[in-house]
């Protein structure tokens, strides 16, 4: 008779699988926690007060009172109530949107990448910009926006220095008409009153003046952090503490019920305070921050109470999920989500923890009350990560952390018994030491590189030729130049350097990658504004700093920045700041506001440029509209003109039904009828613009059709191609049917050959137009992409139709560029189980909302994407 290995080792294994068994528990347990208070939160207290008629009702009532008065308003009522009414319902959809998603992702494989981001600019002013969601989710109890200028709830933000001083982030807007000297006393006006709450108004409008957009600036911007968050759509696990903190204090918080509005229950304010620090005195000090957040109305008593709901389990013994404080149970859940803590982790504590503690910023008069602090972590992110380098002192290596760059040693990369999270994910650039890649093979190194961010740079000399090739087709940068660490200098001023030579070496590196190699770069951005209007102003100071520390002949991307302005009088586009453009010498990002660059500035147009257009639709339209830049005195360098270089160089292709669908359709846009505008973008200026021409213009290539041949013969020579998807129709067809459709159209068609063990891929691409030298800069090959975002539906119906052949797809794109599999149904099952890098359909769709093209914060998402866990 035999001895099972079961039987042998039963006690082990019976406690192993118990512990298994208890984190699926708690898995499913929090997915349910999750799914229930969004529609608690969002579905009972939020989509009830914003369908249609609820948001118009509010527009009218504090924006439309004397709508019969065409001088009051300068434009029709509809005008107005149209432009703000898209504002809150596009903002809540998006929210409702992303936190579906974050869900999903939470259900599937939460933790399996992370994001960084600012947090006062990218998490917490979002959120208050929101204010359908902020008039409307404790509007039952009474807080909600009296007028356009009185929200209900009050959230402030407060940076502590390592000094112990505070410093609170502080947002206003102003209309962008006004002129300059008239802003500049409204921010000093805003600094003379430092106590009374910044408002983020109604709808981003002012009562005053209801029918312009407004730009908005942040008071102590240079203060904000950059955070790791959990997941592409991290920032949600934050959103969930908030919603839940204010359901909490305005449904049982009293203790201010007199004293605020003389004892008028509809006349409260809810205000809460979040303050961010540094962590002290911990072994993980530089790798956290720790935080406080305070709201003036629960009562202290409730600490114990409160506490206790956090540190109960969310699944009893019998694997059923708590029936009650679900909405504390979600708080403490996303908490520990926020430093890397899945459901049904083991540990001591728990991150969120509650106390009772004045505040006197709450009540100066009133001191020595106590109000309720809830205090957690974010983790840090990281500006770059250096692998190797071991003749870095310690001394430097420790300067250079607290600005954001860290250095790892070999066995984080390579060792195989590492635990996932071992490498930061949240990071914008890896730097790895040539020595330390010529001592591994190809394929141990190619087995990292979903760890890590796109943006890869391999310095010093790489002895193995055929190495040093690989590496150039896995799209990572080798440069000889070594990074300048400044050992035993001011790390302050060689933080900024060292972030110079990155973004130096990356964009030299993309500028030959992309054909270009030693021509110059260009960025010039209009606005369609008056030279001393901002943010034009704004931006033609910091361009001009810029261009005398920034674009010395020996650093040639960007070789300048230039800042366009419009004539009062005739209407002109002229420049006002940077080096005139050299037509036959540089290539250029040009940022266009309604088209009137192309139209108005004698631009002559040309296939090798970028061309960005950008409107209030646009997702581009608040990063560069309302920008923010380095105080002329600090030595950080202004990184935008970077990041838009590296939007235009980067060329993407990209396979998604639902954004083919969408590129075929005319180009709704204010210039699209303009002449100059049309053959900037088609070549032609009578032809009509589509949302593909736009989508090519800024470098992003929208496939219409997906071929697949898995017969003996190479794909693309007609009858050898098994079927084509039509990407927009949705449907099989035989090749012969897919060519037919007509040249009238765009036709991008990316062509997949599965044969035995050869797999190949080619381009097929063809805009109407006039004249052959219209495709001349689309792409003919896989050589000419250095991305490809594929809907992971594309790969379902590939598998369908080719059983196998979706897999050999994805990897023989991932050996030509790099790739990213998008869904929005969370982490496919594939994807976890392969190393290929996700990201959710919102962040895609986002960047193609209204036929517009958000190149910048497209870029941004994808060229930050990692893979923080093993495949």
């Amino acid at each position: 008779m035999t001895t099972s290995k079961i039987e042998a080792g039963s006690c082990f294994d019976i406690s192993f699988f118990r512990s298994r068994e208890y984190q699926f528990a708690s898995k499913f347990a929090a997915s349910a926690i999750l799914a229930r208070n969004m529609s608690h939160n969002i579905g009972s207290h939020v989509t009830p007060r914003t369908r249609l008629e609820d948001l118009r009702g509010r527009i009218w009532e504090f924006f439309l009172p004397k709508a019969d008065d065409p001088k009051y308003w300068g434009e029709s009522e509809w005008r107005i109530g149209f432009d703000v009414l898209k504002e809150l319902k596009d903002t809540l959809d998006e929210y409702e949107q992303r936190k579906a998603e974050f869900i999903a992702e939470f259900s599937t494989d939460p933790l399996i990448s992370a994001r960084e981001a600012w947090f006062y600019r990218e998490v917490i002013f979002p959120f208050l910009c929101n204010t359908a969601l902020m008039d409307t989710l404790a509007a039952n109890e009474g807080f909600h926006y009296r007028s356009a200028d009185r929200p209900g709830i009050v959230i402030r933000c407060f940076r502590e220095q390592p000094d112990g001083e505070i410093v609170e982030l502080r947002p206003w807007f102003v209309p962008e008409r006004l002129p300059s000297q008239k802003v500049q006393e409204i921010r000093w006006s805003m600094a003379e009153n430092v106590q009374q709450p910044p408002v983020v108004p109604y709808g981003l409008r002012t009562a005053e003046h209801p029918s312009l957009i407004h730009i908005w600036s942040i008071d102590g911007a240079e203060h904000d952090v950059r955070v790791s968050l959990p997941g592409p759509v991290g920032e949600m696990a934050f959103y969930s503490i908030l919603e839940n903190l204010i359901r909490n204090a305005a449904k049982h918080g009293g203790q201010d019920d007199n004293k605020q509005g003389g004892g008028d229950q509809h006349a409260r304010i809810l205000e809460i305070h979040i303050v961010i620090r540094d962590t002290a005195g911990k072994a993980t000090a530089d790798e956290h921050y720790d935080m406080d957040i305070l709201e003036n109305l629960s009562s202290p008593d409730a600490v114990d109470t409160i506490n206790g709901y956090i540190n109960d389990a969310i699944v009893d013994d019998a694997g059923q999920v708590r029936n009650k404080a679900w909405g504390l149970a979600e708080m403490g859940l996303c908490a520990n989500l926020l430093v890397d803590q899945a459901p049904g982790a083991s540990q001591e504590t728990p991150e969120l923890r509650v106390d009772a503690c004045p505040w006197e910023r709450f009540r100066p008069e009133d001191s020595e009350r106590k109000f309720l602090r809830y205090s957690l972590r974010l983790k840090k992110a990281w500006t770059a990560v250096f692998f190797g380098f071991d003749e870095v002192n310690e001394e430097t290596r420790q300067s250079l952390r607290n600005p954001g760059f860290r250095f790892e040693g070999e066995a984080t990369l390579f060792d195989p018994n590492r635990e996932d999270g071992a490498i930061p994910p949240a990071v914008r650039f890896a730097v790895l030491d040539a020595g330390l890649i010529d001592s591994h093979a190809n394929e141990r190194v190619g087995a990292i590189l979903n760890r890590l961010p796109f943006r890869i740079i391999v310095t010093g000399s790489i002895t193995d030729t055929g190495k040093a090739q690989w590496l150039k087709k896995k799209g990572i940068a080798c440069t000889k130049n070594l990074p300048p660490f400044g050992q035993g200098a001011d790390d302050g001023k060689f933080a900024g350097e060292l972030t110079r030579w990155l973004w130096r070496e990356w964009l030299g590196y993309l500028g030959g990658k992309t054909g270009g190699e030693g021509v110059p770069l260009a960025v010039d951005a209009y606005f369609m504004q008056e030279e001393n209007r901002k943010p034009t102003l704004d931006w033609r100071n910091a361009a001009d700093r810029f261009n005398a520390n920034e674009a010395a002949a020996d650093r040639p991307i960007p070789a300048r920045v230039g800042v366009w302005a419009r004539d009062p009088g005739d209407g002109r586009v002229y420049s006002i700041a940077g080096k005139p453009p050299d037509a036959k010498g540089e290539r250029r990002i040009i940022i266009d506001r309604h088209g009137d660059f192309a139209e108005k500035s004698n631009y002559e147009p040309s296939m090798k440029d970028r061309l960005i257009v950008i409107d209030k639709v646009s997702g581009d339209f608040d990063a560069l509209y309302n920008a923010s830049f380095p105080e002329p005195r600090d030595d950080d360098p202004w990184e935008l003109p970077f990041e838009l270089a590296e939007a235009g160089l980067v060329r993407i292709l990209l396979l998604d039904e639902r954004i083919a669908q969408r590129a075929g359709e005319k180009f709704q846009e204010t210039g699209a009828g303009k002449e100059g505008f049309k053959r900037a973008v088609t070549g032609s200026k009578t032809a009509t613009p589509l949302n593909w021409h736009i989508a090519e213009r800024a470098g992003v290539y929208v496939a219409t059709h997906l071929g697949i041949s898995t017969k003996g013969q190479k794909s693309g020579t007609g009858p050898n191609n098994d079927k084509t998807l039509d990407l927009a129709g949705g449907s099989w067809l035989a090749p012969r049917e897919a060519g037919s459709q007509g040249l009238d159209r765009p036709h991008l068609e990316m062509q997949f050959a599965a044969h035995d063990n050869n797999c190949s891929l080619r381009i097929t691409a063809h805009r109407p137009g006039v004249g052959p030298q219209n495709n001349d800069e689309l792409p003919r090959a896989m050589e000419d992409i250095d991305l490809v975002i594929i809907h992971q539906g594309i790969l379902d119906r590939v598998r369908e139709k080719f059983p196998g052949t979706n897999e050999r797809l994805l990897s023989t794109l991932e050996e030509c560029c790099w790739v990213i599999v998008e869904s929005g149904r969370g982490i496919p099952p594939e994807v976890q189980k392969s190393s290929s890098k996700f990201l959710p359909f919102s962040l895609i769709e986002r960047a193609f909302r209204g036929g517009r093209v958000a190149k910048l914060g497209l870029t941004r998402t994808v060229m930050a994407a990692t893979r923080n866990k093993q495949s």
